[in-house]
């Protein structure tokens, strides 16, 4: 420890941002050093750090001097060798040390804005932070991007982030974003791109808006940025029933959503012969409401928009065939659940409940298809199922409800869902066995094993 800590950084820095620990690993190097949760980090190296990508890019070094401010104002400071890029080993209660940078738009189509009133504060976050869109993948519209923004992202080389673009006609992506700061994104594009910085791109499409002839001149205009481009994600608008006083927008029908898929596909074999990809990927909901057949595994390339909800149902299936020799003929304690999941989901999954009940004996798996009362019928995803959902659907028939119910990790967040009910809420409504389970079809089947 140093006998003058702070001594190379100005009174007003140190308490310029947040960057507070929220737990410290166990046997990390941290924890030897006698780092603690509520310890509140300043700098690296005399590095003042803003965020999570300051301390990734600081703590690399072999040999750090770490800054803390405990309790109310002492400084301490560490001197840690270490081998390189090794990890302290701490995490922080937000990945930013100062604010999430909140978007400004009002997006014709926001799901924020269609939300009922009374859910937990952190719903209504509307984040427009390309540090959270480096971090974690969140899609940004760069309206609250400045010059110094740019100039980072290229120093550091942030890359990849994760634009929503929408459309390239700035005109009509004003009117999209409602916002007179959608300045011209192909500009905006070229700035990132001609530095190396790689972008995954998403449209989110609305019949009679961005679609047809404009959602040809996105792809078109959006493609000159390949190699940078890595992907074009294209994902229906989705609609609850709280929309009142908000932008008339309707859902796809099925003959669009046809035509959609039709027009996609002569620009995905075109880039498959040029770039050896598909380069656009269309959400799973376009094949199910035009009643297709989903696109091959090799299609969706290494799945770059999964995380988006593109190329969930497909993987499910390939990773289901892919574990056939390890699903066993005969199960050593019978088993048998319910499986919760939306109306896309059942269109995933039925067929492969149904092959598992069948090639399995001693196993019974009941799919169990909830309606999304909670935010309207249009919403469809197994992700926006809330716990009073699940609930309301099995006390239709209180007497049926069965002695195990499976829950896709999906619809949680820390054991929570959307409404603030827990799992354990849910276990004693129902009075029944509740099991969450990952979201893939490995951890289904290590569950039926188990």
């Amino acid at each position: 420890m140093s006998s003058d800590p702070g001594r190379e950084i100005e009174e007003s820095e140190l308490h310029k941002y947040n960057a507070v620990v929220q737990r410290v690993e166990r046997g990390s190097i941290a924890s030897r050093a006698g780092i603690k949760a509520k310890d509140r980090i300043i700098s690296i190296n005399s590095h003042i750090l803003s965020d999570l990508i300051d301390y990734n890019f600081c703590v690399g070094d072999a040999n750090v001097k770490v800054l803390l401010e405990r309790g109310r104002g002492e400084l301490i400071e560490f001197d840690i060798e270490k081998d390189y890029d090794e990890d302290l080993g701490v995490a922080f209660e937000s990945p930013v040390f100062d604010s999430i940078t909140r978007c400004a738009n009002s997006c014709m189509f926001c799901f924020m804005d269609q939300m009922p009133d009374g859910l937990r504060k952190s719903l209504y976050l509307k984040d427009e932070d390309y540090r959270l869109s480096f971090l974690y993948g969140n899609f940004i519209t760069m309206t609250r991007m400045n010059e110094e923004d740019f100039e980072r992202i290229k120093s550091l080389y942030l890359s990849p982030l994760y634009i929503s673009v929408h459309t390239t006609n700035t005109r009509l992506r004003k009117q999209i974003l409602k916002s007179h700061k959608a300045e011209n994104i192909i500009k905006q594009l070229e700035e990132l791109t001609s530095s190396g910085i790689a972008i995954h791109t998403q449209v989110v499409l609305m019949p009679e808006v961005n679609d047809g002839d404009e959602l040809i001149k996105t792809i078109e205009d959006l493609s000159y940025f390949y190699p940078q481009l890595e992907s074009i994600g294209i994902v229906p608008v989705g609609l609850t029933q709280y929309r009142e006083g908000l932008a008339p927008l309707r859902e796809f029908t099925e003959k669009e959503a046809r035509a959609v898929i039709a027009m996609i596909k002569p620009y995905q074999k075109k880039f498959r012969r040029r770039f050896d990809k598909n380069l656009i990927y269309l959400a799973d909901e376009f094949y199910y409401k035009a009643g297709e057949p989903l696109p091959e595994g090799f299609e969706y390339d290494d799945y770059p928009q999964y995380e988006n909800g593109i190329g969930i149902a497909r993987y499910f299936y390939d990773e289901y065939h892919a574990n056939l020799s390890k699903i066993p003929s005969r199960i050593k304690y019978p088993k048998k659940f319910s499986m919760v999941t939306g109306k896309l989901g059942t269109m995933a999954l039925a067929n492969i409940v149904h092959d598992l009940n069948s090639r399995v004996a001693g196993l019974e798996i009941k799919l169990e298809t909830v309606e999304n009362k909670f935010f309207g019928g249009g919403v469809t995803v197994t992700g926006l199922l809330t716990g009073r959902d699940v609930i309301d659907h099995f006390m239709k028939k209180p007497k049926e409800i069965p002695e195990t119910i499976i829950v896709p990790s999906v619809m949680l967040n820390e054991e929570i869902f959307l409404d603030d009910i827990t799992v354990d809420s849910l276990k004693s409504e129902l009075s029944t066995s509740v099991e969450v389970v990952e979201s893939n079809f490995k951890s289904l089947l290590d569950y039926i094993l188990k």
